[in-house]
């Protein structure tokens, strides 16, 4: 079979899948600030400026990532710093509810709103200038959600954009 018989017959695939949702899920939402703390810091000051986020990547870690059954640490693939889950916590009780509301519109965006998920605080991350991770799929998890605290920045990628890279 030819490479041009193999790419129609994926296509005609894709094009035939029935579905009510989304391969994805995006949108915004009133800001309600977290509260967030991180354990050896103390309470993360929004929106974050330049000095405090450089006080608060000596709390971090240069982020690695899994390749195969290793896990490595190489600034060409993922160039970012990492604070973990268990160091975080919320103070604003709010939070909570966004989340929950948050949850349901992902759902409901992915048309799974009969399927129960979780969300799992898995890192905080932090990008410096120049910061970035190609696209990737962690082990266990069919989606990831980031929830863009207020900074200052420019650049990045419009998601978008990125979306329609795929």
């Amino acid at each position: 079979m030819e490479l041009i018989q193999i790419h129609q017959g994926i296509i005609d695939t894709l094009s035939n899948i029935e579905g009510n949702g989304s391969f994805c899920s995006s949108g915004s939402m009133d800001l309600v600030l977290p509260g967030l703390e991180i354990k050896g810091f103390g309470e993360v000051a929004l929106p974050l400026n330049k000095t405090e986020a450089k006080k608060l990547i000596k709390h971090a870690k240069q982020a690695p990532f899994g390749k195969g059954s290793q896990t490595v640490t190489d600034t060409s693939v993922r160039k970012a710093w990492e604070i973990d889950g268990n160091k975080i916590s919320f103070l604003n009780k709010a939070w909570n509810k966004i989340l929950k509301e948050l949850t349901q519109k992902i759902q409901a965006g992915l048309g799974i709103e009969d399927k129960k998920i979780k969300l799992s605080l898995y890192k905080l991350l932090i990008y410096e200038k120049g910061g970035f991770f190609l696209p990737h799929q962690e082990k266990g998890m069919f989606g990831t959600l980031v929830v863009g605290l207020p900074s200052k920045h420019t650049g990045g990628t419009d998601f978008q954009q990125a979306q329609n890279k795929w």
